[in-house]
């Protein structure tokens, strides 16, 4: 019984290492060139009358 113990416990040990070592999936939005680098914010199941604000919180630049 300690044997299966310490093997589940080896093999919960790895799948977490494995789990974190994999990057997590992010994308980001895609500015084509022809619209000069202006994006858009669209927000759904907005509430009439309600004002929504936006907080710039880093500059981005693409590099080719």
């Amino acid at each position: 019984m300690k044997k299966m113990r310490k093997m589940m416990a080896l093999v919960l040990a790895v799948m977490t290492i494995m789990a974190f070592s994999v990057p997590s999936m992010v994308f980001a939005q895609t500015v084509g060139t022809a619209q000069e680098g202006k994006g858009s914010i669209t927000i759904t199941n907005a509430s009439k009358g309600e004002t929504y604000k936006v907080t710039k919180i880093f500059d981005a630049k693409v590099t080719g």
